[in-house]
C-alpha cells in the first residue's frame, strides 16, 4: 500500500510541474523585468532609476541601470558587499564636469576592491574601500559586475573614472 501511495504522489508531483510549465495559446506570463507571449517571444525591459540625491543601492537592485540627474552637487552610491553577479550600470544624463555639477562617487564596502575602471589602464585594482569617480559629465557611464566576493570588475565603461580613494 505504501509504494502505491509514493507511485501516486510521484505520478500527481510529475502532472503538475509538466502541465504548470505551459501557456495556453493567447495567455501570456509576465513580471516587472521582462514578459512571454503566447507564441513563445521574449521581452526584456531593464529596471531603471532616475536618482537625484546619494543612494544606498541593494542587492535586490541588481541588474538596474541608475540615471544620475543632478545639475547642482555630488550623488554618492553605496555598494552592497560584492556578491558573484550583482550588476549595476550608472550613468550621467545631466551632469556638467567643468562647473562641478553631476559629480559620481560610486563607493564600495570598505573590504571591497574595483578592478578594471580606470581609463588609461584595464588592469588597475584600486585599494579596497577605494571609490570610484567621476567629474560628471553627461554619458559618463560604467557598469559594475561583482566577479567574487569582495571583488567589483568595470564591464564597461564611458567617459573619465577614476579611483576617488574615499568618498568626499
Amino acid at each position: 500500500m505504501k509504494k502505491y501511495l509514493v507511485l501516486l504522489l510521484t505520478l500527481l508531483m510529475v502532472f503538475t510541474l509538466a502541465n504548470g510549465a505551459y501557456c495556453a495559446d493567447g495567455d501570456e506570463l509576465s513580471t516587472t523585468s521582462f514578459r512571454v507571449d503566447s507564441s513563445g517571444q521574449v521581452y526584456q525591459k531593464k529596471l531603471v532609476e532616475v536618482v537625484t540625491t546619494s543612494d544606498t543601492v541593494t542587492a535586490a537592485e541588481s541588474g538596474k541601470v541608475f540615471f544620475m540627474n543632478n545639475d547642482s552637487g555630488t550623488i554618492e552610491f553605496t555598494l552592497p558587499t560584492a556578491v558573484v553577479g550583482l550588476t549595476y550600470t550608472f550613468t550621467a544624463i545631466n551632469g556638467n564636469a567643468t562647473s562641478g555639477q553631476g559629480v559620481i562617487y560610486i563607493d564600495p564596502a570598505d573590504a571591497d576592491l574595483l578592478i578594471g575602471c580606470v581609463n588609461s589602464s584595464a588592469g588597475t585594482t584600486f585599494a579596497a574601500g577605494d571609490s570610484l569617480y567621476s567629474p560628471g559629465a553627461t554619458g559618463d557611464s560604467v557598469t559594475l559586475t561583482a566577479s567574487a566576493a569582495s571583488t567589483w570588475v568595470c564591464t564597461d565603461r564611458i567617459g573619465t573614472w577614476v579611483d576617488g580613494n574615499t568618498s568626499p
